[in-house]
C-alpha cells in the first residue's frame, strides 16, 4: 500500500496513524486495523477481532469502509523469519475506525473516538481540491502577478482568488472566510468629507503623490487606449490598503484607515 502521511493528524496528540489511500480511485484518510488493534488494548485475535468488529459486520463494506491489503512478507522483528504470506491485513476508513473503536465500550475506544472526531475537523479546515486544472493554474498564477503589482489588499487577494476558482466551476470551500477588515477602511473623498478638510480630493491626491503616498499605474483599455488609476505605494500602505475595483479587476483603489486618515492628512499638509 502506498501512503500519504495525514500531517494534518500530527496538529493533535497522535495517537493512531491516519494516511491517505485510495478506495474506488478516490482518496480517503484511513487507519491500519492492526494499529487500531493494537491501540484499543483488544483481548481477541486479530483475525477473530476484525471479522467480528467488520469483515462479517453488516454495518460495513468492502471496498468501501475498508479494504484488504495485498498480502505480503515481511522479516519478524529482531529475526529473519518472514510473517506467513497469508497474513490479511486491512486499512479502515477514518469513519469506519471511529465506529469500531466506538463499539469497543472501553476507555481506550472512546479515546480514539475522539482523535477521531479532532482529525476529521482538522482534515475540514485544511481540505484543498484534489485537482486544480492547468488553466486554472496559469489564471491563479496571472491573478498572482497582478496582486503584487497593485499591492492589494488580502481581503481581495482571496476574493480573487475565489472568483477564478468559481469561473472555473472548481470547489473553494477549502478558501477561508471572506477577511473582514479590521480597521474601518474609506476612500479620500468621504473621509475628506467626514472631516471637514479643506482639501479636495484632486489636491489631496497630488499631494500624496508628490510625497511618495501614491502613485499613477495604467493599463489598457478598449479600442488601444490607455487608463490610469492610482495606487498606494509601500509607503502609502502604512495608512490604507489596495482593493480591487469591482469595475475592473486590473484596477485597484485606494482606501484609508479611517484611524489613522488625519494623521496622514497632516504629514502631507505639515499642519
Amino acid at each position: 500500500m502506498t501512503e500519504k502521511d495525514f500531517s494534518t493528524s500530527r496538529t493533535v496528540n497522535q495517537l493512531i496513524n491516519v494516511s491517505e489511500i485510495n478506495i474506488n480511485g478516490e482518496p480517503v484518510n484511513s487507519v491500519d486495523a492492526r494499529e487500531l488493534h493494537l491501540f484499543l488494548g483488544s483481548k481477541q485475535e486479530f483475525a477473530n477481532w476484525i471479522k467480528n468488529k467488520v469483515v462479517n459486520s453488516p454495518f460495513f463494506q468492502e471496498n468501501i469502509d475498508y479494504i484488504l491489503l495485498d498480502n505480503f512478507v515481511k522479516a519478524q522483528p529482531c529475526t529473519s523469519q518472514p510473517l506467513s504470506a497469508n497474513r490479511k491485513d486491512y486499512a479502515l476508513t477514518q469513519d469506519t475506525a471511529k465506529k469500531v473503536s466506538m463499539s469497543e465500550q472501553t476507555a481506550r475506544g472512546n479515546e480514539a473516538r475522539d482523535y477521531f472526531i479532532k482529525c476529521e475537523k482538522i482534515a475540514k479546515q485544511v481540505k484543498q481540491p484534489a485537482h486544480i486544472p492547468e488553466i486554472v493554474q496559469c489564471q491563479l498564477l496571472g491573478a498572482e502577478t497582478i496582486s503584487r503589482m497593485l499591492n492589494y489588499s488580502e481581503t481581495s487577494k482571496v476574493d480573487i482568488v475565489k472568483r477564478v476558482y468559481e469561473i472555473n466551476n472548481v470547489d473553494s470551500s477549502f478558501l477561508p472566510a471572506y477577511i473582514e477588515n479590521v480597521k474601518i477602511v474609506l476612500s479620500a473623498t468621504e473621509l475628506l468629507k467626514r472631516n471637514e478638510c479643506e482639501l479636495k480630493v484632486r489636491a489631496f491626491n497630488s499631494l500624496l503623490i508628490d510625497q511618495g503616498y501614491l502613485e499613477e499605474k495604467t493599463r489598457p483599455s478598449s479600442g488601444g487606449k490607455i487608463k490610469s488609476f492610482k495606487a498606494l505605494t509601500e509607503k502609502g500602505l502604512a495608512y490604507g490598503q489596495n482593493d480591487a475595483s469591482p469595475q475592473n479587476k486590473l484596477e485597484i483603489q485606494p482606501h484609508y484607515f479611517e484611524d489613522s486618515f488625519m494623521d496622514l492628512y497632516r504629514i502631507i499638509t505639515g499642519e
